[in-house]
């Protein structure tokens, strides 16, 4: 199985996580959304295992300058 999406887009990411999360939403873009346990999420992007769930927010979810 593969995802098709758009490479410039994928590019303009500006982190691994970024880029990551991209590909995994594309998966599920036909469905609307996409359901996963945090410790699976965490283990997808190889979140460390130091960041509390306070710091993921601010390095993999915030948008970056």
């Amino acid at each position: 199985m593969f995802t098709a999406f758009e490479l410039e887009d994928y590019n303009k990411m500006s982190t691994s996580y970024g880029q990551e999360l991209y590909r995994l939403i594309k998966q599920f873009r036909t469905t609307g959304f996409y359901r996963v346990k945090i410790e699976d999420l965490r283990h997808m992007l190889s979140v460390p295992k130091s960041y509390t769930n306070g710091k993921m927010d601010q390095v993999v979810f915030q948008k970056q300058p």
